[in-house]
């Protein structure tokens, strides 16, 4: 132990400086970050500009001490003159983590719950959820960043890599969002990947402590890196989808029934003939969503099949809307290959539509009312006037995103300041909002967490002024949470519809008949 406790001091006596500017640069974001859950209109976007700037600068500022901390023994070159003292790798390598311990976990822990407390939360109530985002922390940023410097000679050298890994990662992403459309519901591959590059970079790190093996241990991170640029393009038929959504059986009905409307029609609208995809829209009729459940369409995919043989499918497209009894009427947004809906658009066309689909279930519903000063939701959410008209909420809650949950309010016609007439019928709207998931916390540098309550066609557009509704004090907010029953897909075959399209036209709505 008393070696541990050497290296310590050594690195605390080399390393103040990196240490003071890390502490700083939290000490700063402590203090401005509030400043992003403010809400209502503001005369200038520069508070939270410098806010995300200084979210973006207490990364950086870990990964200087860590990367420095890491080369204070150096395990790449001929330099390393610790291998000539009575240094044991495994005492070393503890030594560090004591100093992460001292110099950024516990840092961050304090900086974590000032943020709690600034925002109305007790921080000893999200112990769990502060320890778990500590984790998270650990292992998203600071072994990746170790096991960069442990094959690095130099902080040079890791600048290097840190430059190339940002041009990789961004290529990637351009790649992937130029050449495919986002909504991939494969999440035990994203689960898989996740594994896989933690287990390489911890093992790169105590490769490198243990046998200094540099070629062997820089595999192990291009190997990661592959891994990497395998996960961002999407695998076509992935038998992990299938399992994670199984296709529905005679044994396992589908949780809701969807069926093409023929009365209405499927439309495109054309942003100009040069963009790759276009947006066709299905009206849809829904049937058979049990009581007390709903259904997210988490991801879709289509395919259309052309009587002369012309074959085109999608791969998985983000959809996220919900599916309840109580809409009977929706439809699905699908983006299709313009070349191909060039060839098919005067053919009368099979269409077969998959939805990747998670059934929940409600549990009970509370209420909150509204209030002039803002309203504390059910589950622990406090949430702020979004302006002077009462049209919007701002809420932030701790730790992490709200649970999914459905919020209905009656909306008024009538200024909140004016007296409601007898005669008049408020308007019911509901929203969304939140995520599925049980985890204590999110992965994020701030502890707490904002999302609005947004009433899908409430308030106002420019267009609709004389349609204004308004959310007043004293009204009450029901709160429903939903959990996770299972996952599956559910199948849309249309078997013969014209595509309508018409390009070179900058916005256009095209009608067509189901054959």
């Amino acid at each position: 132990m008393s070696q541990v406790i050497h290296i310590f001091k050594k690195d605390i006596r080399h390393l103040w400086p990196e240490v003071l500017a890390s502490l700083v640069v939290t000490a700063i974001f402590v203090k401005i970050y509030p400043v992003t859950w403010a809400t209502g209109w503001h005369t200038s976007r520069m508070p939270d500009v410098l806010a995300s700037v200084v979210a973006v600068l207490v990364p950086v500022t870990w990964w200087v001490m860590v990367t420095r901390l890491i080369h204070s023994e150096p395990l790449v070159g001929e330099s390393q003159f610790w291998v000539t003292r009575p240094y044991q790798w495994q005492k070393l390598l503890a030594a560090k983590f004591l100093f992460l311990a001292a110099f950024l976990y516990v840092p961050f822990l304090i900086a974590q719950s000032l943020l709690l407390r600034e925002a109305g939360f007790h921080p000893l109530s999200y112990l769990p959820g502060l320890f778990f985002n500590l984790f998270l922390i650990t292992l998203i940023l600071v072994v990746p960043i170790a096991a960069v410097a442990t094959v690095t000679s130099g902080f040079a050298r890791a600048v290097l890599w840190l430059l190339a890994s940002v041009v990789y990662i961004a290529g990637l992403v351009a790649v992937a969002g130029l050449l495919f459309s986002s909504g991939d519901p494969d999440t035990y591959r994203g689960d898989i990947v996740h594994f896989v590059l933690c287990s390489l970079c911890i093992a790169t790190i105590v490769l490198q402590y243990a046998t200094r093996n540099v070629r062997l241990s820089r595999w192990l991170l291009v190997v990661a890196a592959a891994t990497v640029g395998i996960s961002a393009f999407p695998w076509p038929g992935s038998a992990l989808v299938r399992i994670e959504y199984p296709p529905s059986s005679t044994s396992m009905p589908p949780p809701a029934r969807l069926e093409f409307n023929s009365d209405s029609s499927p439309h495109v609208t054309a942003y100009g003939s040069s963009n790759a995809e276009l947006p066709l829209q299905f009206p849809l009729t829904v049937s058979g969503v049990a009581a007390g459940t709903a259904v997210r369409a988490n991801s879709v995919m289509v395919t259309i099949t052309a009587p002369n043989g012309l074959h085109w499918s999608s791969f998985w497209q983000f959809d996220g809307q919900f599916f309840t009894s109580a809409e009977p009427n929706s439809a699905v947004d699908v983006r299709v290959n313009q070349a191909f809906l060039e060839k098919v658009k005067d053919l009368s066309v099979q269409v077969r539509i998959t939805w990747a689909v998670s059934r929940i279930r409600a549990g009970a519903t509370r209420q909150a009312i509204t209030g002039e000063e803002g309203f504390t939701t059910p589950d622990g959410g406090i949430c702020s006037q979004g302006g002077n008209d009462y049209t919007s909420f701002q809420c932030r809650f701790p730790m992490r995103e709200p649970r999914l949950t459905r919020f209905t309010a009656m909306w008024s016609h009538q200024l909140c300041s004016q007296e409601q007439p007898p005669d008049t019928t408020p308007v019911s709207a509901t929203g969304w909002a939140g995520h599925l998931g049980n985890t204590p916390a999110d992965f994020g540098i701030t502890s707490v967490w904002t999302s609005s309550l947004y009433f899908p066609g409430q308030g106002f557009t420019i267009n609709e002024r004389s349609n204004r509704t308004y959310l007043c004090p004293g009204t009450p907010i029901s709160f429903t949470e939903y959990t996770l029953v299972d996952k599956s897909q559910i199948d849309l075959l249309i078997p013969a519809v014209r595509l309508p399209y018409r390009p070179n036209i900058r916005f256009q709505t095209s009608p067509a008949k189901a054959d």
